[in-house]
């Protein structure tokens, strides 16, 4: 399993943003927002939401970072070893069906895996990637705005995974 201390080295501080359940319809103001703040971002997405004219293309071309995130967003630990290799494939299929560039990291919904997902991601050649902190965005259904502290203290930690998800169109602000 990967956090950001694997990813940069421990003398270096750094804020790994990441976005999961899209693509949707927050993806495109989302990119303006990273595109003006010149952030890079890695985005997991569901198979069964990709579609050409969605944003990939963007998202590719502004250097920012593709994932699979499954197909249909289940929870993995509920499926046999062959439902969890279905559901990542067939997300990775999807992926690659509008992005031919390998497909390197992975998110389980939820954030929910057992051995059965570890040996399948491992199999696939993927990397496991989860995160330190969340914003818990996905808990309010009633979020209107939402806005993103590039400033954050990191207390004792130098590097920082966050989550958020990007399933609901709502005003985004990265300050």
């Amino acid at each position: 399993m990967t956090n950001a201390a694997s990813l940069v080295p421990s003398e270096e501080k750094a804020v790994f943003l990441t976005f999961d359940d899209g693509p949707s319809r927050c993806t495109h103001q989302l990119l303006d927002i990273l595109k003006a703040k010149h952030a890079q971002a890695t985005f997991f997405w569901q198979g069964r939401l990709i579609h050409p004219e969605r944003p990939a293309v963007r998202v590719i071309e502004e250097g920012h970072t593709l994932g699979s995130h499954t197909h249909r967003h289940p929870n993995l630990t509920s499926l046999s070893y062959d439902k969890q290799k279905h559901e990542i494939q067939s997300s990775l299929q999807a992926i690659k069906s509008i992005n031919p560039s390998p497909i390197e990291y992975f998110r389980p919904p939820y954030g929910r895996y057992n051995e059965e997902t570890v040996r399948v991601v491992q199999e696939l050649g993927l990397e496991l990637v989860m995160w330190d902190t969340a914003s818990f965005d996905w808990k309010e259904k009633r979020v209107r705005t939402l806005s993103f502290q590039t400033s954050w203290t990191l207390y004792s930690r130098d590097q920082l995974f966050s989550c958020m998800n990007c399933s609901r169109p709502y005003p985004f602000s990265l300050n």
